[in-house]
């Protein structure tokens, strides 16, 4: 009984420290004190008679083994002290918790938002990719009538270029020699010894040359007699009258040549004839070159669209774009193709071809200095390289030309001429006869920068003759253009 009375007063003691920790704590003493206050006041006197007998026991029980309470208080309030503490430290760690909940709670907020403006910019993407795949069908469609487009045009230019190909010459008689003439009319003359006939434009059967296409043609003739019968013959185009070539001697051999450029429409024709009756010929040769022809320039409108690269995971666009990208650099190089042979045709469109005279006849000189020729009566003058107030030929590309001269004269008074390149002699035609007819010609292929001048010069104490017949020409032509 006495042990029960010590334990349940060492409950009640032990409850009371701890509530007494709990609102805040008493010390040591205070607990004392407080003991002390309780024993005085609540026990009866019968009472200390029962309380000594406890403290006994107590200390019999202390004895026996069980703890001292004050120690057991002590260590209770190191440990309620520590409880204190790590609640002291919780309620802090509690309170940081709160504070990055907030900052959490705040940032699934923002990410919210940013996912819902994130959804919108993909729907609006999708419909993008829907608009730039449709964009890039289209383009590719696009594309591929422009290369379709394009690879006729270069086939069409490239075959305009071998059009080019177009050039004959033959001569009289295809065996033995005789004359031909002289007749009481004109006669058409066929050249049936076929040397060269590229394009098969030349008919040896008729003797006329049908142009396959609109073009820049050069034609020369030179003839060849015996005296005293004059040697005569005359280009013809289409009917008319354009140049003669003509000689006439006494005795010995006669020869001339003359020759023209002319723009020729598909169709037209060319022929020789002999332009004066009672004329004769002896094996005598013709030739014709296209050297140069106007071509149809084509143009064609690029359009362009511009795409931009998108990526998505269900749409590849990226293949699409680059295969549109290797179309476009195909067309390019097309289209490089393509002003190349542009520039070439057009490089090539440089021809004259003119006489001395535009109505009447007369003669030139003779002068007691070198004079320059003007020859004004102008057959052809495609580029307009040349003038026919100056008589002066300027090159307008680098490139390789042709010139050629014809004179005509008549005995008494030697003729010659020269070409001159910025003021050189390069080369000249000259004859001489005491009487009757005087011709000669020549040619040179020069190679001129541009702004390189030709023109032809009557040299000193000669004179030159021409007529409506235009026996006297200057001719040149662009052969091909440099680099």
């Amino acid at each position: 009984m006495k042990a029960l009375v010590c334990i349940l007063l060492l409950l009640e003691t032990f409850v009371f420290v701890v509530q007494q920790q709990v609102d805040g704590g008493l010390n040591e003493n205070e607990i004392s004190q407080q003991i002390s206050s309780e024993d005085g006041r609540q026990n009866p006197p019968q009472t200390d008679t029962l309380r000594a007998e406890a403290s006994t026991d107590r200390q019999q029980y202390c004895d026996l083994g069980i703890p001292d309470i004050h120690a057991a208080l002590r260590e209770l309030t190191a440990t309620v002290t520590e409880q204190k503490e790590k609640n002291r430290e919780l309620t802090a760690t509690v309170t940081e918790q709160k504070e990055n909940i907030r900052e959490l709670t705040a940032t699934i907020t923002e990410q919210k938002e940013n996912i819902r403006e994130l959804t919108t910019t993909v729907t609006e993407q999708k419909g993008h990719i829907r608009e730039l795949t449709a964009t890039v069908t289209e383009q590719k469609e696009i594309n591929r009538a422009l290369e379709m487009q394009q690879t006729f045009i270069l086939e069409e230019l490239k075959k305009k270029n071998e059009d080019r190909e177009i050039a004959f010459s033959a001569s009289l008689m295809e065996s033995g020699s005789g004359f031909i003439g002289p007749f009481t009319t004109h006669f058409t003359l066929t050249y049936r010894n076929v040397f060269t006939n590229i394009g098969n434009a030349y008919n040896p059967i008729t003797g006329i040359f049908t142009a396959p296409l609109k073009g820049a043609y050069m034609f020369r003739v030179s003839v060849f007699g015996i005296g005293p019968t004059a040697a005569s013959a005359a280009i013809f185009k289409n009917g008319e009258h354009v140049v003669i070539t003509h000689d006439n001697q006494p005795k010995n051999d006669l020869n001339t040549s003359n020759g023209v450029v002319l723009i020729l429409e598909v169709g037209d024709v060319v022929y020789m004839r002999e332009s004066w009756n009672g004329m004769e010929l002896e094996n005598v040769g013709d030739n014709g070159a296209l050297t140069h022809r106007r071509g149809t320039h084509w143009e064609i409108g690029i359009h362009r669209r511009q795409v931009d690269d998108v990526l998505s995971p269900n749409i590849n666009i990226l293949e699409e774009l680059g295969e549109i990208k290797s179309m476009e650099t195909k067309m390019k190089s097309l289209e490089t193709e393509m002003e190349r042979l542009r520039t070439e045709n057009k490089d090539r469109e440089i021809a004259f071809s003119a006489s001395l005279v535009e109505s009447g006849s007369g003669y030139i000189g003779p002068f007691t200095t070198h004079f320059p020729i003007t020859y004004k009566n102008v057959f052809t003058n495609t580029g307009n390289a040349y003038n026919p107030i100056t008589g002066i030929f300027t090159a307008p590309l680098k490139g390789a030309y042709m010139f050629r001269i014809s004179v005509y004269g008549v005995g008494g008074t030697a003729v010659s001429v020269s070409i001159i390149k910025n003021g050189e002699i390069v080369v000249s035609a000259y004859d001489y006869q005491p009487q009757n007819v005087l011709n000669s010609s020549n040619g040179v292929v020069l190679i001129l920068e541009a702004g390189d001048v030709v023109y032809v010069r009557l040299g000193s104490g000669r004179r030159i003759y021409d007529n409506k017949s235009n026996h006297s020409t200057f001719s040149g032509f662009l052969l091909f253009p440099l680099r």
